[in-house]
Formats: C-alpha cells, structure tokens, sequence
C-alpha cells in the first residue's frame, strides 16, 4: 500500500466524522439529546477502528519498504551469478575427487595419499602436512599450506573418515592407526586454540596408544605420543608424561639400530629436563646425545647455546 492509499483511506475517515457533525447539527434538539449518547458510542468506535487501521496501514508501508530494500540488494548481475557458481563447481571437483581417491591404508608410508584435490593435488598437500608437522616447511610452504585446508577443508573430512572406517574394519592396522592420528593432528592445527585442540590431541593419543599396545617398540608411535604431551599447556601437569615416554622411547632406540631421526629423543627430553628444574639432567642426555649422534646439526647447536 502506497502513500496515496494511505492519503484516500485517512480522507474517508475525515469525511465520515464530518457526516456525523453534520447530521447531530441537522437534528432536532429534542431528537439529538435522545440519540446524542448512542452517536457518541458509535463515533467513538469509529474513531478506534480507524486509528486502527492506521497502525495497520503504518505497519503495511514499512513491510513495503523493508521488501524493497532488501530487492534492491540482491545482486543479480551476470558476474555474480558466474563467481557463484564457478565456487561451486570448484567445491563439487575437489569432494569428488577426494572421495574418488581416498588414501590407501595400506601403504607403507605414512600419510601418502592420492593425486586430486586442490592447488595441486592430495599428494601436495600429504607431503606439506608433513613438513608442517617435522617443522621443516618453509614461510611459502606453510603458506600453501594454511590456504589448502582453509579452502578445500572437505578434503581432510573425506580422508578422516575413510581412515575411521578403515581402523575400525582392520583394527590392527597400525600403519591405518598411524595415519588417522596424523590427520587428526592435522585437524589440530586447523581449529582456534582451545579445547577443540585438546579434543583433537586426545583422538590422536588414543591412536598411538592402540598401536603401542600391539608393538610396544613402535618408535613412530611412541615419539609421537611423547611429543603430543610435551605441547599440552603447563598447568594440565603432562610434561611427567611427556618425559616418561621419551625416557621409555630412548631405552627402546638405543637397543636399536641408530636412526638419524632418534637425535631428536634426546633434544626433547633436554628441553623437558630444562623446563623441569634439572639442569644437571638436560646436560647427561644432550652429551649422550651428541656420542650417538656427534653430526647432529641440532645437537650440536643446542651444546654451542649451553656453554
């Protein structure tokens, strides 16, 4: 209802009032004090019927221009309608091929996935994780990084849950196991700080844990799980854990045959012996580190920082 509606239904009003003077004065005197009280009531009513619908016309005129408003927002324009649908082309082609290629739980390098997916492919994007998680991504690489999960997060769904379903028909799957906990870790760094990473932390322990308990030796597993204590914030009180399992992961390691990655027990339990109070502690296992390992760059580094 427009201005003018609102314009000729007020005037009706204004003339049917005027009526009613009109009559009350062409009356007799007599008859108008019989009817005054009745004419009363009845202007009276009309006057509430009309205010009425004033509100109502009021309330009418404001829907109208809400509607309109919000008509006018709407781009329709051919380059939105395009960018629109490009998106979702572009969302369809990466969860179809993430579900075309889900990860072979079999494979026996961890987190090795298919090619498809986004900027490059589900391969890129396992081998970045990885140096995200080893610390050895570069700045243009976490970059990457950070802008394949935040665009085509459906991939890392999709893997997730190919991977559960696989633990859960192979339960003694470790290398199925492993790689759920890997993604679950990835899943980590994608969510706000907070218990949503806690949440994730703890998904990822149940993983290692299950696989420590069919092999005890398994140094992935038990460096990982170490690892993932050492990061929990002071006050949860799980560096005595973190500690136990690297002081159990160096007896497993040095019954072993050397690995160049087992320098880093070494480099984790010194941090841990130094956030501790025994520094006496840190300096025993660094040593111990560099007899095994005497070419290590980081432990070498970290002896240079002590003196």
């Amino acid at each position: 209802m427009n201005r003018g509606d609102v314009g000729l239904v007020l005037g009706l009003a204004g003339f049917l009032l005027g009526g009613a003077a009109i009559f009350i004065a062409a009356g007799s005197q007599k008859e108008t004090s019989g009817r005054w009280d009745d004419i009363q009531g009845m202007v009276k009513a009309d006057e509430e019927s009309i205010t009425g619908l004033g509100e109502k016309v009021k309330g009418l005129d404001a829907t109208v221009k809400d509607l309109t408003r919000r008509v006018n927002a709407v781009d329709t324009s051919p380059r939105q309608s395009a960018g629109g649908l490009k998106d979702l082309e572009d969302r369809i082609a990466a969860l179809e091929a993430a579900r075309g290629a889900a990860p072979d739980p079999h494979a026996k390098d961890p987190g090795t996935g298919p090619s498809g997916g986004a900027s490059g492919g589900a391969d890129e994007f396992d081998a970045l994780s990885k140096k995200m998680l080893s610390d050895e991504a570069t700045p243009d690489e976490m970059a990457k990084f950070w802008a394949m999960l935040r665009e085509k997060p459906a991939i890392l769904a999709d893997w997730m849950s190919a991977l559960e379903k696989e633990v859960a028909d192979n339960p003694r799957d470790v290398d199925a196991r492993m790689k759920l906990a890997q993604t679950y870790v990835v899943k980590l760094l994608t969510v706000p700080s907070g218990p949503e990473m806690g949440a994730w932390s703890m998904k990822a322990m149940e993983q290692y844990k299950s696989v420590l308990a069919q092999e005890p030796n398994h140094w992935d597993a038990r460096y990982s799980l170490a690892f993932n204590y050492s990061q929990w914030p002071d006050f949860l009180n799980k560096r005595p854990d973190a500690i136990k399992e690297f002081e159990t992961l160096r007896k497993v390691q040095e019954n072993a045959t050397p690995a160049a990655k087992h320098a880093q027990t070494y480099l984790q339990l010194r941090e841990l012996y130094l956030k501790d109070g025994k520094p006496d502690d840190a300096k025993a296992v660094l040593d111990e580190g560099l007899r095994r390992f005497p070419d290590d760059e980081e432990l070498k580094k970290a002896k240079d920082g002590a003196k």
